[in-house]
């Protein structure tokens, strides 16, 4: 067995090959890396109605469960995220609250603002406030894998069970509702220029 250290070194990709290779270790501490990452994701994409570290717990079991299929060059990050939006959507589904999104995207609105810039967070976050409702619940999905989780097309569209074009359609709309409802505010208010860029984005 490797010393421990060498684990925190290893990419993603190679934990999971030594996974693969019967290594328990190696897969406890991808676990260890995206727990917290994943616990963001469902408490804030998911309703209130499931728990968040069950679904994770069960992503985790399930990843383990399947590491057999994981395909080698295919992202550990968006395979994790794909098991954990499915088993998602499965408990809630189960429970009957459905999906919906909270109302709040707070957190992740700021973090690209300056931790001094209190009036600009406050900004950003009645915006994002807003956009929660606004959008539908894919379309502020993508947006949030998109920024937050700073994704790509290709992994948004794996993750959402959804092909690219169709992706890139979500997206697209959620920009045209966006710049309807913020784009001439925003220009014309020098202390959001981040979230006019971030609107700016979203289709580039």
């Amino acid at each position: 067995m490797p010393d421990p250290d060498v684990y925190l070194q290893q990419s993603d990709e190679v934990l999971v090959a030594w996974s693969q290779a019967g290594d328990c270790n190696a897969f406890g501490h991808i676990a260890q890396r995206y727990q917290t990452i994943l616990l963001r994701f469902v408490r804030r994409n998911f309703s209130v109605g499931i728990d968040p570290e069950d679904v994770v717990q069960e992503t985790f079991l399930k990843a383990f469960e399947n590491l057999a299929r994981y395909r080698t060059g295919r992202l550990v990050r968006t395979w994790l995220f794909t098991i954990t939006f499915r088993v998602a959507v499965s408990h809630s589904r189960r429970r009957r609250s459905g999906l919906k999104l909270l109302a709040r995207f707070a957190g992740q609105a700021a973090i690209a603002v300056p931790p001094d810039c209190d009036t600009h967070q406050d900004e950003l976050r009645k915006l994002w406030d807003y956009a929660a409702q606004l959008l539908t619940p894919t379309q502020f999905r993508a947006i949030w894998l998109l920024f937050v989780e700073e994704m790509d097309r290709n992994q948004i569209a794996a993750i959402l069970g959804k092909t690219r074009t169709t992706t890139k359609l979500v997206l697209y709309r959620a920009q045209c509702k966006l710049r309807t409802h913020y784009g001439v505010n925003i220009a014309a208010d020098t202390h959001i220029t981040q979230t006019t860029k971030i609107i700016d984005g979203v289709h580039s």
